[in-house]
């Protein structure tokens, strides 16, 4: 069964820690993160998606982002990633 977190709407450092204590108790299971409601994303809350997105493929289960919205998108883009990169990573398990 995959858990599902939905994404704040901003992710930044203040959100981050809050953010990461929900991923962190997901370690273990395959997780989908809901990043429809997503308005900023910034370089906290990229470096949390990306060291979980490592995590989970070390693990061997899957990381998914589900409907990315237009803002994540960009967002994602202009710190360097393209949506690829999850992709990618769920595709390795």
């Amino acid at each position: 069964m995959t858990r599902e977190i939905a994404l704040p709407a901003r992710i930044d450092h203040p959100a981050v820690e809050a953010l990461y204590a929900e991923v962190k108790e997901a370690r273990g299971e395959d997780l989908a993160l809901d990043a429809s409601q997503v308005s900023h994303l910034g370089a906290s809350g990229l470096q949390l998606l990306i060291a979980a997105a490592n995590s989970w493929t070390r693990d061997g289960h899957i990381l998914s982002l589900r409907d990315p919205s237009e803002k994540f998108s960009e967002h994602l883009q202009m710190l360097g990633l393209e949506l690829s990169y999850f992709s990618k990573a769920e595709a390795e398990q």
